[in-house]
């Protein structure tokens, strides 16, 4: 994994090197320029040097604004290095900005033609204001040194090429940073649905498992309530409290592994799974279970889901119905698939809890439909259609 993360590390250094460091393609127009102009010999070989060295500069520069955005460079390694390694950025746009008056000086006017990269620099380097500032110094340096010498009506052009370049890449630029905005937000945003995700899955892992664990300890103790050591009879009632004991251990163990896996993002519920675990938690509650339907008629994603549906409204019946009798009704085939999970109990009290919100997500996420409401014949009716 890490060698991985490293090869696409290297692979985007390479790639914003190389997209950064093609626009010195655009140097060959002060180069010819100056080549044909009709300065001497000398004059030409330092201009040719000048503008050597600002590529070097340009790409120095790059290089070490990718390499910072990468995180390539650390905090500490700054620290350590000093002012100069922390602000590379500035060091190369002041060379930069200072080769382009020499080439001005040494090659003539055509050397304004670096004049545009000093813009796109300050743009991709710096902030808005400094960019700004940047761009205002540029435009002014190629209109009113070439008005003074009386050359501007031969420069036109580069006050437009300055001022496309500022205007181009400041587009650029925005866009860049309204999508790192986005790519922001848009992991904020996942972050916050993770945690929802683990919020409702421990509330139905911890709901269910923990009520499972507490009315087991109830038939323990109503068991060692009733055994009388004078008794010989109670021998059997010891064996049963033992197998209660048992069962207790493994829910428990059961409950811890969920939690684990669920933490993991792992944990799916089972329909199956779901109606055999309700049977018991039913049968220590005291409440007759009913089963129609064949869990097994049901596939592909819904099963999951029914599977949290049947967990959450046999732990409601459990904890609040006060119910007698509960009953598991499934019916799926081509048409249609519905489960109904229905009790006699004392009904709806008050507003919904996280565990029916949570269900209503999850229903709704597999394209279909929660329904809560009253049972024909009293308590509470939970069911979902698709």
């Amino acid at each position: 994994m890490s060698m991985d993360l490293a090869g696409d590390t290297r692979m985007a250094t390479r790639i914003g090197y190389v997209a950064a460091n093609l626009w010195l393609f655009f140097l060959l127009f002060p180069l010819l320029s100056t080549l044909a102009s009709n300065i001497s010999d000398q004059r030409k070989t330092g201009a040719v040097i000048i503008l050597a060295l600002f590529a070097v500069a340009h790409s120095l520069g790059y290089r070490a604004m990718i390499r910072k955005e990468l995180g390539l460079v650390s905090d500490a390694e700054l620290d350590r290095r000093g002012w100069l390694a922390s602000h590379q950025s500035e060091i190369w746009f002041a060379a930069m900005a200072i080769l382009t008056a020499l080439g001005v000086i040494v090659g003539s006017w055509p050397m304004l033609g670096v004049a545009p990269f000093l813009v796109s620099y300050g743009v991709f380097h710096f902030g808005w204001r400094t960019a700004a500032a940047i761009f205002a110094a540029t435009f002014v340096a190629v209109v009113i040194p070439p008005a003074i010498a009386g050359v501007l009506d031969e420069l036109w052009f580069f006050p437009i090429i300055v001022a496309s370049v500022g205007a181009g890449t400041a587009l650029v630029g925005f866009s860049e940073e309204r999508g790192a905005e986005r790519a922001a937000f848009e992991k904020q945003l996942a972050l916050s649905e993770e945690r929802q995700r683990v919020a409702r899955d421990v509330h139905d892992v911890l709901g269910h498992s923990l009520t499972a664990v507490i009315l087991k300890g109830q038939v323990i103790t109503r068991m060692l309530d009733r055994i009388d050591p004078a008794d010989e009879g109670s021998q059997q009632l010891l064996t049963s409290a033992q197998d209660q004991l048992a069962e207790l251990d493994a829910v428990s163990r059961r409950a811890l592994a969920e939690i684990r896996s669920t933490v993991g993002g792992l944990r799916s519920a089972d329909l199956g799974d779901e109606i055999t675990a309700a049977r018991a938690v039913l049968a220590d509650a005291g409440v007759t279970l009913t089963v129609t339907g064949d869990a097994a008629d049901v596939t592909g994603g819904l099963r999951p889901v029914l599977g949290w549906v049947v967990r959450e409204a046999v732990t409601n019946v459990v904890r609040h119905a006060r119910a007698k009798n509960c009953e598991i009704a499934l019916r799926a085939n081509d048409n249609a698939t519905v489960l109904q999970v229905s009790d006699d109990g004392v009904g709806l009290s008050g507003d919904e809890g996280n565990g029916l919100t949570g269900l209503r997500e999850r229903v709704a996420a597999a394209g279909a439909e929660l329904r809560v409401g009253p049972g024909t014949s009293g308590g509470t009716l939970v069911e979902v259609i698709q």
